[in-house]
């Protein structure tokens, strides 16, 4: 009888214990922002020309993929958890799209120095949990300890879009520096530097003096380009999240 008490005294404390970590109340996430932005420093740690970087490239990457990856810095989370603040959070939003739940929230506590990555339904697949977590581990941390957190961000979002291209891995070891390149490697190298110049001056004199012809020179490819910004016409589309990414403190 005193072994039933005991666990059931157990199963009610860890039912308390889920229950108060359950649900943030809407009322303790920041409004959606009107018009919708990808990067919201509420914690002020960003330059002005800083956030507007990351915008413009979270906004270009929205615009040829559909999928949007919201970034939400903010002083602290306390008394929630963070990851499912930041999950509460993009539901909330509705960052990604409707149907397709493409939704990506970077999430970080700046003053109790935890960050989270939370990726919608959609997203789970192309950026599973071990790729969220070594983003965490390997861009994130190190940056982040030195107060760097653009450059932790940068780097890390551009992880993420070419990992969910299927273009990357961050386990994929990086190139040795030249210094420690094989003998044979210096060997094909000085042999064909020396041949591709060769081959260059014979067509530049031979070929490229006797190709001139009196047509117009080349047309700049610029001459369309608009010299204003780009403004964002984007919107949360109304994706959903439901418990795949990594979180992590520095």
């Amino acid at each position: 009888m005193h072994r039933l008490s005991r666990w059931l005294f157990s199963f009610l404390l860890l039912l308390f214990a889920a229950g108060a970590h359950a649900t943030v109340p809407p009322s303790a996430l920041p409004p959606r922002p009107e018009p919708a932005r990808f990067v919201n420093d509420l914690a002020g740690v960003l330059t002005v020309e800083q956030r507007l970087a990351l915008e413009q490239k979270l906004q270009a990457y929205n615009d040829s993929t559909t999928t949007q990856i919201a970034v939400v810095l903010l002083k602290k989370v306390a008394p929630y958890e963070v990851a499912e603040y930041a999950q509460q959070l993009g539901q909330a939003w509705g960052v990604g799209q409707k149907g397709r739940d493409n939704g990506i929230v970077i999430l970080a506590a700046i003053e109790e120095r935890s960050v989270t990555i939370q990726t919608g339904y959609g997203m789970e697949a192309r950026v599973p949990d071990y790729v969220t977590s070594q983003i965490i581990q390997q861009q994130f941390q190190p940056d982040f300890r030195l107060k760097r957190y653009y450059e932790g961000l940068d780097h890390g979002i551009d992880v993420i879009i070419h990992r969910a291209a299927g273009e990357f891995s961050p386990m994929t070891p990086h190139p040795a520096p030249w210094s420690e390149q094989p003998w044979w490697v210096w060997v094909i190298l000085l042999t064909l530097v020396p041949l591709g110049l060769g081959v260059m001056y014979i067509m530049f004199f031979k070929v490229g003096l006797s190709g001139r012809s009196t047509g117009s020179g080349p047309r700049s490819t610029l001459s369309s380009s608009s010299g204003g910004g780009s403004s964002s016409s984007s919107s949360f589309g109304g994706g959903s999240f439901g418990g795949g990414g990594s979180s992590g403190r520095w």
